[in-house]
């Protein structure tokens, strides 16, 4: 079994296209449009599985809280201290400092619906 895609789900589409189009120069991001109102990491980068952000269903009144990090494995260091920097000047929330734990460089935090990223530079 392989995992094709991750589904994040918003309430606000219009906060969650300006997020995740901030992060497109770095990330590799695009707006794509088979189905309305999708975004989806580009399947020709270098992230597997597909991450697609859609709005939630309509009456939903919360998302987010995946329980989870989606981790972002990036190739230097400088890209990471640059996501930490993006995500701030974009409005992520729960940011944390960037820093190395067990041969991990990372930066965490939580799009504008609380789902948990981590961008990270693996040794």
């Amino acid at each position: 079994m392989i995992v094709e895609a991750i589904i994040l789900e918003t309430l606000d589409w219009t906060r969650a296209v300006a997020f995740y189009e901030g992060l497109s120069g770095e990330f590799g991001i695009v707006e794509v449009r088979p189905v309305p109102q999708a975004i989806l990491w580009d399947p020709s980068a270098d992230f597997l599985p597909r991450i697609i952000v859609r709005e939630a269903a309509p009456g939903a009144d919360r998302v987010g809280g995946i329980g989870g990090i989606i981790v972002l494995c990036v190739d230097d260091i400088e890209r990471v201290d640059r996501a930490h920097d993006l995500v701030i000047r974009l409005g992520a929330g729960d940011v944390e400092e960037a820093r190395w734990y067990s041969g991990i460089y990372a930066v965490r935090f939580s799009d504008p619906d609380g789902h948990r990223f981590e961008i990270a530079m693996v040794i």
